[in-house]
């Protein structure tokens, strides 16, 4: 035999002692990585990711705010009117000099009429507003309203700035290092904001929430005294009732206005939730670092990811559909048989 005519060796020889069953093989994609992440790549995967969840939030946020404003603002203006009225009322009550009203202390009274009033009011049980707790009220009603208010008109500006400049960044392939300096600005001027505005929605939005139904109650049930003709125009706004007969409530033929008070009031989940929005994108953010950190390196996270990389491998694509079945085709009717005309 001629050299170089010979058969080369079967690769079977290279294995001797082999079933002959090789399989699988081929190029695998490894879901690992080292324990401490390159801080270029995490500052990169916060620049294209963490203005799109900012903007998103400072969106939903200002639209809740809206919402929970205009809902509060139609109890707020009867409420204020009704407080201060009030608290006028017992303010001329008080100021008045060696007089006893009904059990209300005197604050310029003697030591010896207090007392008298204090048993006086222990002997009727009635319990009587003062000018502080009133006081109080008003102001926790004016503070919830400007604050509501407020916050609404900063998430709608800074989510008009945050926008254009990811208008200008994603859109309009703005580059360069001003830009870059611009972008990561707003974004640090966006992330102040939002733990000012969680301070704020903690108070006094969140104490006022927990507060209004207890002072609706303790102005028009526990404590007098109870202006009579701002009850009537409550009533007259509302169209309900502060004593409805429990039959008409039963079948719809009567609302009872405290109900209605507190319905209409700012609501403790909803400042909860926008507390809890107000803290996304800084979850984001540690999500973002622990993910390259530890996450992506469990076993459980590397065969999920494997199981979605092969169920999209597997998928068969749809073939194009034939002209008869488009959806832009039009319906074909069929003829009618001449027989049955």
């Amino acid at each position: 035999m001629e050299a170089g005519s010979e058969s080369p060796r079967s690769i079977r020889s290279y294995h001797k002692g082999g079933s002959g069953t090789l399989t699988g093989g081929g190029i695998q994609k490894i879901y690992s990585g080292s324990n401490i992440p390159n801080l270029k790549e995490y500052k990169r995967k916060l620049d294209s990711r963490l203005g799109q969840c900012i903007l998103l939030c400072l969106i939903t946020l200002a639209t809740l705010l809206c919402l929970y404003g205009f809902i509060h603002g139609a109890v707020h203006d009867t409420l204020y009117t009704y407080v201060n009225r009030t608290h006028q009322i017992v303010h001329e009550l008080e100021t008045a000099v060696d007089e006893n009203f009904g059990g209300v202390r005197v604050i310029h009274a003697p030591i010896s009429v207090q007392n008298e009033t204090a048993e006086k009011e222990m002997d009727t049980g009635k319990k009587w507003l003062t000018s502080e707790e009133l006081m109080d009220y008003s102001q926790l009603l004016t503070k919830t309203r400007s604050t509501i208010w407020h916050l609404f008109g900063f998430n709608l500006v800074l989510a008009f700035i945050l926008a254009a400049v990811l208008f200008l960044i994603h859109f309009a392939n703005a580059e360069g290092t001003y830009v870059k300096f611009l972008y990561r600005g707003v974004l640090i001027v966006c992330l102040l904001f939002l733990v000012a505005q969680f301070l704020f929605l903690l108070h006094p939005c969140l104490v006022a929430a927990f507060t209004f139904p207890s002072m609706v109650d303790r102005l028009f049930v526990e404590a007098y005294p109870r202006d009579e003709y701002q009850i009537r125009g409550i009533e007259d706004a509302f169209s309900c009732q502060f004593n409805p007969n429990p039959h008409y409530v039963e079948f719809g033929l009567a609302s009872p206005c405290l109900l209605k008070l507190k319905n209409s009031s700012l609501p403790a989940y909803g400042v909860v939730l926008m507390m809890l929005i107000t803290l996304v994108p800084f979850v984001f953010a540690v999500f973002t670092y622990a993910w390259s950190v530890c996450i992506k390196d469990k076993k459980v996270v590397q065969n999920a990811r494997r199981r979605v990389e092969l169920n999209n491998q597997r998928r068969v694509p749809i073939p194009n559909q034939p002209p008869e079945y488009s959806m832009s085709s039009p319906p074909q009717t069929r003829k009618a048989n001449p027989e049955f005309v």
